[in-house]
């Protein structure tokens, strides 16, 4: 019995064998007295359905795997194995493109867990069953999901001038993040005597100095002391904080602190614009904007020292140089961009995180705000919810216009070309300070017959055509100068000139500065003559002297001069009403232009103080002019003799200093300052001194008939 029943197995067998490899399984039973028995082939698990992330899905949250369980598993518990990759498995065999290989798992999930490993990307990924005695089923679909959790980034360009981007390309004008000035150097180009300063800048706990201080003995021209930045342009200004000491007085040390933008420098401070008591003298932090948005790359240089002698140090304090703050008016364009598609938001200063004062982006705008500083917040968000956390950038709002030019003259003619002067404007009208950002001048044959006609102004202004001349703008009152060439003789010429400020505000069109250009000089010829008899004597045609015409669009009457305002110019009655000031002896002199004396001002070398005799006038009216002239004689020293001007407020505060043109000659020469007081100025002290070889020498010079003369 027990060989049949073998055989009986043996036999079903035989016949199961080539059915297992064509079906899925099969299975056969037998019935033997009260015991059954089965026997057969099983098939590997069917493929699972896949379930979610859905196909093509594309999502910022992190995500589970799920898949059905196949039908038909002969042998539970049956166990999963999961696959995902970053690139297409039917594409890239490559194994390193496998991020999650997982078996083992005994729910119809993959939790979220190990899915949250995952960065944004592509990603695809497949399921397959395995049996309890480890057969292998077959392997899902292959579907494929987009994550994405990263917001948005946006960035905010202005157009005012040239559009640029309103961002940050100074690695840390702040200079917080330098532990020393070795690693200031790996960003910023350092020469000279530059130092990080950890003692407290504009913002923050540092700041850069450039130049020797007054402790150090002695100073360095500056030339020698710089701190360089270059970058490929994508912004609209460059703004940066600066605090000039120095240990000289004015006129020393006139360019003590200087900024070169490629080369061409933007900003000039002297010494004389320090003030304070003591020895060492400060300009206090002030703030510069300029306009960079037509340059393709920028190199910034910023030297400080000493312009003429280094005994008495100049340094400056350098801090919160930025690329990303602007100053732009009610005509400027903003505009914001991201790198995704979705919304855009912006809101001004008021932006406490509710939605009430923040705008939906749908094309740029333009802002009518308050004069002074802004803060302008933006953010995006993309198509999925990524939100991105909002930006600041620092606006400063300004829609005055700088002050008209009214004084263009013309200051000298030659054969080609024509030197011209006015006074520099202010920048704020109203507040009658600042200076202005920079100048355009055009020039014409064309005549305006009507200068009080504005819109005949304009029109001409429209059609003239441009000098490319650079100036570097002045504080308010001081005088400028610029020269326009290739002129052709014989001919009329009408010039005007208009500033603008940081934010592109133009100021009205000058007056109209009319040049005629002089007649070319006659030969001189000889009449022949065929007998002979007496030649007859060449004779030479006057030549005409060039006119000068300015035409201004108010007519300005002739002033009307009133003298007496200083005493004993002459110094007939010895040196009485003279003060002097520093190492310096005044004496009468026989040397005189007129009358019976002059005086002698002699300084010394021993001693490095500043030398000069002085004259305080009280009462002075700003809405006047005055004049100060005098004949100048250079003694000793033969470098330079100089008229000043001082201008005081009723507490004796230092409005403003003014010179006149430094006169080197050891003949008597005429010098004149024509200049009017600036706001809150109610004295005027004249100076009076020789100009040392960089205080290393003994220097004099002779002064007489010095007058002070008052008109409207």
């Amino acid at each position: 019995m027990k060989t049949k029943l073998f055989l009986l197995f043996t036999a079903i067998a035989v016949v199961l064998i080539p059915i297992a490899y064509v079906a899925a399984f099969f299975v056969s039973s037998v019935k033997m007295g009260k015991f059954s028995f089965s026997t057969g082939f099983w098939g590997a698990p069917a493929a699972p359905l896949l379930v979610r992330p859905i196909n093509d899905l594309k999502t910022r949250e992190d995500q589970y795997f799920e898949w059905n369980e196949p039908l038909g598993i002969s042998f539970q518990p049956v166990t999963y194995k999961i696959e995902v990759y970053d690139a297409d498995p039917l594409i890239y065999f490559d194994p390193s493109h496998k991020v999650i290989s997982q078996e083992g798992i005994y729910l119809t999930r993959y939790p979220a867990e190990g899915a949250a490993l995952l960065i944004d990307g592509d990603y695809w990924w497949r399921v397959k069953a395995i049996d309890a005695h480890g057969k292998d089923g077959l392997w899902s679909g292959i579907w494929k999901f987009s994550l994405d959790k990263t917001p948005p980034l946006t960035t905010i360009s202005v157009e005012n001038s040239p559009r640029r981007k309103m961002n940050e390309q100074i690695n840390d004008g702040t200079f917080e993040k330098y532990p020393t000035t070795e690693d200031v150097a790996d960003d910023f180009g350092l020469s000279g005597e530059v130092s990080l300063d950890q003692t407290g800048g504009y913002t923050g706990e540092k700041m850069i100095r450039i130049g020797k201080t007054n402790s150090q003995n002695e100073g360095l021209l500056w030339e020698n002391s710089k701190l360089s930045y270059t970058f490929p342009n994508d912004s609209k200004t460059i703004s940066f904080y600066y605090n000039l000491y120095s240990s000289d007085i004015y006129p020393f040390d006139e360019s003590a602190f200087i900024v070169n933008v490629n080369d061409q420098p933007i900003l000039q401070v002297g010494a004389d614009e320090t003030s304070g008591i003591g020895e060492v003298q400060t300009t206090g932090w002030r703030q510069f904007y300029y306009d960079i948005s037509d340059l393709d790359n920028v190199k910034i240089d910023f030297f400080a020292g000493n312009s003429e002698d280094i005994f008495m140090s100049s340094w400056v304090y350098l801090d919160d140089i930025q690329t990303g703050r602007t100053v732009v008016n009610e005509k400027a364009k903003f505009y914001l961009e991201s790198t995704e598609d979705g919304q855009r938001y912006y809101c001004v200063d008021d932006c406490d995180g509710s939605s009430v004062n923040w705008q939906e982006y749908a094309d740029h705008f333009s802002l009518n705000l308050a004069h002074g500083a802004h803060n302008l917040f933006f953010y995006s968000t993309d198509e999925l919810g990524n939100q991105e956390t909002p930006k600041v950038k620092f606006i400063y709002f300004d829609n005055s216009p700088p002050q008209k030019i009214t004084d263009l003259n013309l200051k000298n003619v030659a054969t080609d070309s024509a030197e011209i002067v006015f006074t520099a404007p202010a920048q704020d009208a109203a507040t009658e300070s600042g200076k202005v950002e920079g100048f355009e001048i055009k020039y014409s044959e064309s005549v305006v017959t009507d200068a009080s006609t504005s819109g005949e102004i304009n029109d001409w202004w429209q059609n003239a055509l441009p000098v490319n001349t650079v100036i570097i703008p002045d504080y308010p009152g001081f005088a400028q100068e610029f020269v326009i060439g290739n002129l052709f003789i014989d001919k009329t010429y009408f010039a005007a000139i208009r500033s603008h400020d940081a934010a592109v505000n133009y100021s009205d069109v000058s007056n109209i500065l009319k040049i005629v250009m002089p007649t070319p000089t006659p030969t001189l010829t000889l009449t022949p003559t065929l007998t002979p008899e007496p030649t007859v004597t060449p004779t030479e045609t006057p030549i005409p002297e060039p006119t000068i015409e300015n035409i201004l669009v108010t007519p300005t009457p002739t002033p009307t001069l009133s003298s007496g305002l200083l005493q004993n110019g002459g110094f007939e009655d010895e040196i009485n009403f003279w003060g002097d000031s520093g190492s310096i002896s005044s004496i009468i002199s026989n040397e005189k232009h007129s009358g019976n004396n002059s005086v002698l001002v002699t300084v010394r070398s021993d001693t490095f103080t500043k030398y000069l005799i002085h004259q305080r006038i009280q009462g002075i009216n700003i809405n006047k002019k005055y004049r100060v002239s005098g004949y100048i004689k250079s003694g000793l020293g033969l470098n330079g003799s100089i008229i000043r001007i001082g201008w005081y407020g009723d507490t004796g505060t230092q409005k403003r200093a003014d010179d006149s043109t430094i006169i080197s000659s050891s003949d008597w020469t005429l010098a004149i300052i024509d200049k009017q007081p600036p706001s809150g100025a109610t004295q005027m002290e004249v100076r009076l001194s020789p100009k040392g070889f960089n205080d290393i020498f003994d220097a004099s010079a002779y002064f007489d008939d010095i007058t002070v003369e008052e008109h409207d």
